[in-house]
């Protein structure tokens, strides 16, 4: 009789035991706010989480849209789903280790670039070619232009903005090339803001128009480039 209490006992404190949760904040992850935390990306509107043993849920975000939560998960591996500000769906993999709450940045401004087929023009540079970004913004109470060269001499890359001249590196190379992959994701509409690109190359005319109000891909660039300059 009290080996039976105790596992009835035993049995009670295990099915009432708090499994995982987590608390999923959709984030532009280039921008902190003055407390540290990502920048809410209120377009992120729905997430789900699903696993290879039939768990499959999609959550509704809590809090004003600016969360989202899901409770009781077992231990194991997890892929989560989301859209990020170009309209793609992400997955990512997360792993239930324990027993305890977790918290996720989701990153909506990431994309995978190694799965684009977009080529980026300046991984197709020769020594001596060059290639233009004409870029304007138009708002309500604003407007703003800028241009930046981009040119080759032999192994070594070169970014003319503001009458200066910048060797760059590996990694701007890279941030560059990202730059132009986000591009071909342009979207229209939706903003009292349009920026409008012109990628001048070989003597073609590539136009984008961004109507997003998010992305704002050429002043992250030049920030991301170190040459920001009191841009609003």
């Amino acid at each position: 009789m009290y080996k039976s209490i105790l596992f009835i006992l035993f049995v009670l404190n295990a099915y009432s035991q708090e499994k995982a949760s987590i608390r999923f904040f959709p984030s532009d992850c280039r921008q902190k706010t003055e407390f540290g935390h990502y920048k809410y990306a209120p377009w992120t509107k729905k997430v789900s989480i699903k696993n290879n043993l039939g768990y499959n849920k999609t959550l509704a975000p809590k809090a004003g849209g600016e969360r989202f939560e899901v409770k009781n998960l077992e231990k194991g591996t997890y892929t989560i789903i989301f859209e990020n500000m170009f309209s793609q769906l992400i997955e990512i993999t997360f792993k239930v280790e324990e027993y305890k709450k977790y918290e996720v940045d989701l990153c909506t401004n990431i994309i995978d670039y190694s799965k684009e087929l977009f080529k980026p023009r300046i991984n197709e540079l020769k020594s001596n070619e060059s290639f233009k970004i004409i870029f304007s913004s138009q708002g309500c109470f604003h407007s703003d232009e800028k241009e930046l060269i981009i040119s080759r001499k032999r192994k070594k890359y070169f970014l003319e903005y503001g009458g200066k001249l910048k060797q760059l590196s590996k990694e701007e190379i890279k941030m560059i090339a990202n730059f132009e992959i986000e591009l071909s994701y342009a979207q229209e509409g939706g903003c009292t803001t349009t920026h409008t690109y012109n990628i001048q190359f070989k003597g073609k005319n590539d136009f984008y128009l961004d109507g997003s109000c998010k992305w704002n891909g050429l002043y992250n660039l030049i920030q991301n480039l170190g040459i920001y300059e009191n841009i609003n």
